[in-house]
């Protein structure tokens, strides 16, 4: 038997063993004071989702990539938008076969190509900061003392490398607007190291067709990506951070919905359209994957002393644009920031989820401020308001604009030279070939035309509060009158806007 000795040795071992657990016990709870203890299974995969990581193609050059995806979600999306890739390839075919052998490029009038880059994607290109090499290319030509100057400036396309027989050159337009109401009127185009106008003839009818060429380009390339893969982290962040019954998670989660599938398969996909393969009847940029992919970079890194292109940061309100394109993307921004107030107003200021939400997304995203600081400025309102407004008003809005545009008119290839002044009225040959065209409309049939699968309009959070779930009601009340304000220029109908990225 233990003598009494040891028996008093391991009484008191024992007593100051309970005294130290109940002492560890305490600081336990004071620590679930402030980070409570949720099991994993209230999170979407038992917080063991999605997550951002560098790049696997461009590390140091793009925005960060998710590409270990839930299963659930590969399965989701590859039945809801993968088959429809299949679909597109075996039957729509023929009818891009019959537009290919009916269309030819065909002239475009000043006014309209002015129109393209005041009422469609390209508007987001105007740019009313001319560097100084734009104001000595362009100093005899800005003489107006009345109104304001933009400049387009497509210098990422001299990345691009083309297939044989293909042209492409790096432009920069001149525009006008002779007063705050009136349309902007394009004024000269400087490309392939000359400058044309109105006055040049065929030459200046081949320049608008290579700006055209250029703004189809960098638009689907460099500015609309910026749209796509800088939102995927935050996509990612809710899935796996954030409880299924958080009034955050429950905000966001219907604007997350098929995107992570569509990105990887856009940049990871060995068939994705950015591989351009020669036999690919939907590859219809001018040459392959290399100059494609460093479209994106341009985008995302910037070019040096180049204002239209600086290094990218999260915008958290939407970017200015000078044409009443931006007047509808804002009105629609302020009906969801609106809505994204009040529905955060009934979280506690110092809500630990949404701190830890905060400070995961600023490691992966440039120009998100801690979340310390979004709190602090009342900012994370915007953050949240952008999400939204991104993956589906703006989104939506690009691909309706681009995939309304007439392939009669603009052309992601041209098979003539750049102009050099000494172009003949009667042409050097055919502008573009019928597989130019078919490859474009089968991509506008698979890629850029809208392909909806959920709308905004209908979006239901699923708040358990009646206080937000008339929220929610109020919301679509909201977006149905904007839908109505807009309507001198409703550049995209509400029913049209899908509530994620999904095409």
């Amino acid at each position: 038997m233990p003598s009494l000795k040891l028996l008093k040795a391991a009484e008191q071992h024992y007593t100051e063993a309970k005294s130290k657990l109940n002492g560890m016990k305490k600081k336990r709870n004071d620590i679930d004071q402030d980070y409570p203890e949720t099991p994993a299974s209230e999170y979407l995969y038992n917080r063991a989702g999605p997550w951002p990581q560098p790049s696997p193609g461009h590390p140091f050059g793009v925005c960060s990539a998710v590409i270990h995806l839930p299963w659930q979600e590969q399965l989701l999306w590859t039945k809801e938008v993968g088959l429809r890739y299949a679909r597109n390839m075996l039957f729509d075919w023929p009818d891009a076969l019959r537009v290919a052998f009916q269309t030819k490029l065909e002239e475009v009038s000043d006014a309209e190509c002015a129109k393209f880059f005041e009422e469609s994607l390209f508007a987001k290109m105007l740019n009313p900061k001319l560097d100084e090499p734009d104001k000595k290319t362009f100093a005899e030509f800005m003489k107006k003392e009345k109104g304001q100057y933009f400049k387009v400036d497509l210098a990422p396309v001299k990345f691009v490398q083309t297939y044989k027989g293909i042209y492409v050159s790096p432009s920069v337009a001149l525009f006008h607007r002779p007063h705050k109401n009136a349309p902007i009127e394009i004024v000269a185009i400087h490309v392939n190291e000359k400058i044309f106008t109105n006055k040049d003839g065929k030459s200046w009818e081949l320049a608008k067709h290579y700006l055209l060429e250029g703004a189809s380009i960098v638009g689907t390339l460099l500015t609309h990506p910026l749209l796509h893969f800088p939102f995927d982290s935050i996509n990612a962040v809710t899935k796996t951070a954030l409880p299924k019954n958080h009034i955050l998670f429950k905000l966001l989660i219907p604007h997350c919905k098929f995107t992570l599938p569509l990105e990887n398969a856009v940049l990871q996909g060995e068939s994705s359209i950015l591989k351009n393969w020669k036999w690919q009847i939907y590859g219809c940029y001018p040459g392959p994957s290399e100059g494609l992919y460093d479209q994106f970079m341009a985008g995302y890194r910037g070019l040096v002393d180049n204002s239209s292109y600086p290094e990218y940061e999260f915008p958290l309100e939407p970017p200015k644009i000078y044409s009443k394109y931006g007047d509808f993307l804002q009105a629609y921004y302020d009906v969801i920031h609106n809505f994204v107030k009040n529905v955060m107003s009934y979280l506690p200021e110092d809500d630990i989820y949404v701190e830890q939400w905060t400070n995961y997304v600023c490691q992966f995203t440039p120009g998100i401020p801690s979340g310390e600081e979004l709190i602090r400025t009342g900012k994370v309102t915007n953050l949240i308001a952008m999400f939204i407004w991104d993956v589906s008003v703006a989104h939506s809005l690009d691909h309706e604009s681009f995939g309304s545009l007439p392939l009669n008119k603009v052309s992601m290839r041209l098979r003539v030279p750049p102009p050099t002044g000494d172009e003949k009225e009667d042409g050097a040959g055919p502008l573009i070939k019928p597989v130019d065209t078919f490859k474009f409309e089968m991509a506008m049939k698979m890629f850029y035309r809208p392909t909806n699968v959920t709308f905004l309009k209908d979006v239901n959070y699923n708040f358990a509060d009646n206080r937000l779930i008339a929220l929610n009601n109020q919301f679509q009340e909201d977006l149905r009158r904007v839908d109505q304000q807009v309507e001198g220029y409703r550049y995209i109908d509400l029913d049209c806007i899908a509530a994620s990225v999904q095409y």
